[in-house]
């Protein structure tokens, strides 16, 4: 069972987190699950119900807590790379993440419209986003904060909440608090203390195959 629910939230993660950015401080975001493939409905209540991300120039820091345990994932925007830092069951472990590709502006449309609300302090308004090969979805955004997000490629503005849908796992992540004061470097490397592991030695480690 934490095998299941660890590996889930490290798919939710690499394909959330990696994020370019001007804005050094952080964003905290609640997450909201609509709609959970069956074989995980068991483990709904152990999923994060929310995370904090922290930017300081070209590196970003995730964190979420996972069954009491802090999971932990830093990209750098420059080459794409970062690692997963995972403090569960005694086990201190660093996974590397291969660089990916960003999205291009071609790749993502949007419509926007002049409906609005405030989210976290911050005047958004809304657009609706169309990915090649997924559904449209509802994103806010404010012009208030002078960044982008990865997958939202030529975004007029930087994302407060968004719908992310994957592997049958559909959830909105909101903001609901915004700091400007810069976070501590030592937040973006690798602790002395943890081991440093690929995935398939870390799968191994829990009984894969």
């Amino acid at each position: 069972m934490q095998r299941i629910v660890l590996f889930a939230c490290l798919s939710l993660w690499l394909s959330s987190v990696t994020m370019a950015q001007r804005f050094e401080g952080s964003v905290t975001y609640e997450i909201n699950y609509i709609q959970v493939p069956e074989d995980m409905a068991a483990y709904k209540s152990m999923l994060p119900n929310s995370m904090t991300m922290y930017f300081l120039g070209e590196q970003a820091r995730m964190e979420q807590s996972v069954m009491g345990s802090l999971q932990v994932v830093v990209s750098n925007v420059k080459d794409n790379s970062g690692f997963v830092l995972t403090d569960f069951m005694g086990m201190k472990i660093a996974m590397p993440i291969e660089p990916t590709l960003n999205n291009t502006e071609d790749d993502v449309q949007y419509e926007y419209t002049d409906e609005s609300k405030e989210i976290a302090g911050y005047a958004c308004k809304k657009a609706i986003v169309t990915m090649e090969g997924m559904e449209p979805s509802v994103i806010y955004y404010t012009k208030e904060i002078s960044g982008y997000h990865q997958d939202y490629t030529g975004l007029d503005g930087y994302p407060l909440q968004y719908e992310i849908s994957q592997d049958g796992m559909v959830f909105t992540v909101t903001a609901n608090n915004v700091s400007k004061e810069k976070p501590d470097a030592q937040l973006f490397i690798i602790p002395d203390d943890y081991s440093v592991m690929t995935q398939e030695e870390l799968m191994r480690s829990f009984g894969g195959e």
